[in-house]
C-alpha cells in the first residue's frame, strides 16, 4: 500500500512539474501573440528554468524569449537564444529570420546576411525576399536589392492575403533599380500586369506615377481618399515613393521632398525610419 500511495505522488508530482513547464510557455506564447513582450520574457524564461519542457517546446521558448529580448534591445542575449534554438531545431526559418536582426544590431552584417540566405535556401518565399531585399538597400547595394524585391514580387502568391504587399515590393524595386541605373521599364509594366495592379486603389496611383501615366497632382488626390489616418499614411507614401524615384532620376524636389517628412508624416508612420536612413546619405 505504501508503494502504491508513493508511486501515485511521484506521478501527480511529475505531472504537475510538467504542467508548470508547459503552462509557462503557454503563458508566454500568449503573451508574444499580443505583444506584451515583458510578461512573454517572464514566462518563457520561467518555462526554460523549469526543466521539464518537453523537447519539443524548447526550440520554440528559445525562439519566443529571443524575441521578447530583441524588442527590448538586448541583441546579444537574444542572439544567444537563437543559437540555442537552432542548435536543437537546425533551419528553423523564424529563429534564423530572427537571428539576421539580433546579428545586425550588433554589426555583424555578414552574419546576418549569411543567416537571411540560409532562410531562403529552406524556404524561397517573398517575405524572406522582400526581408533581404531591405538588408541590402539599408546597405546602398541597390542593384542587388532592386534584384530581391523583383523576385519578391514573382513569388507573390495570385491569391495573398494582403495582395498590395506584392505592389510595394514593386514600387521598392523602382526606387532601388533607378539608384542602381537598372531600372527597366518593360520589366516594371510586365510585373504590374502580372500583379494585376488597380491604379486608381491605393497604392496604384505609384505605379501609374512612375510609368509616366498618373499625374503627381492626381496621385495626392487619390492619396486623400479614405477614413481615419489613412489618408495621412497615404500622403507619407506618396512622399517617400515619389521624392526616391525624384532623388533617383536626378529631380532635386525629391530630396527636399524627403525631409519634408519628418513633419508632415504620422509619427508612428514606418516610412520614417527609412527616409532618416536615406537621408543621411545624401549629398
Amino acid at each position: 500500500m505504501r508503494c502504491l500511495v508513493a508511486t501515485a505522488i511521484f506521478v501527480a508530482t511529475g505531472s504537475a512539474a510538467f504542467a508548470a513547464g508547459y503552462d509557462d510557455y503557454m503563458r508566454g506564447y500568449e503573451a508574444r501573440r499580443v505583444g506584451n513582450f515583458d510578461a512573454a520574457l517572464t514566462a518563457f524564461t520561467a518555462a526554460l528554468a523549469a526543466g521539464d519542457l518537453a523537447p519539443t517546446y524548447q526550440p520554440d521558448a528559445h525562439i519566443g524569449r529571443a524575441d521578447a529580448l530583441m524588442h527590448k534591445g538586448k541583441c546579444v542575449e537574444a542572439a544567444a537564444d537563437l543559437d540555442a534554438a537552432l542548435t536543437l531545431r537546425p533551419k528553423t526559418i523564424e529563429a534564423l529570420a530572427l537571428r539576421a536582426h539580433a546579428n545586425s544590431c550588433l554589426g555583424k552584417a555578414d552574419a546576418a546576411l549569411a543567416d537571411i540566405d540560409a532562410a531562403i535556401a529552406v524556404a524561397p518565399a517573398t517575405g524572406l525576399y522582400g526581408f533581404r531585399a531591405d538588408f541590402h538597400w539599408f546597405r546602398g547595394a541597390f542593384a542587388t536589392a532592386a534584384a530581391d524585391f523583383l523576385q519578391a514580387v514573382k513569388l507573390q502568391p495570385k491569391r495573398a492575403y494582403e495582395p498590395r504587399q506584392g505592389v510595394y515590393s514593386l514600387l521598392w524595386y523602382a526606387i532601388s533599380a533607378a539608384r542602381a541605373k537598372t531600372y527597366d521599364a518593360a520589366i516594371f509594366a510586365a510585373a504590374a500586369h502580372d500583379l494585376d495592379v488597380d491604379e486608381d486603389d491605393w497604392p496604384g496611383p505609384l505605379i501609374g506615377f512612375i510609368r509616366g501615366k498618373t499625374k503627381l497632382e492626381d496621385v495626392y488626390r487619390k492619396a486623400a481618399r479614405g477614413d481615419g489616418v489613412g489618408p495621412a499614411h497615404q500622403k507619407c507614401q506618396a512622399d517617400f515613393f515619389i521624392g526616391e524615384w525624384q532623388v533617383a532620376n536626378g529631380d532635386p524636389a525629391g530630396k527636399a521632398l524627403l525631409q519634408g517628412m519628418e513633419q508632415s508624416c504620422p509619427k508612428e508612420a514606418a516610412f520614417l525610419y527609412d527616409v532618416r536612413h536615406d537621408l543621411k546619405r545624401l549629398p
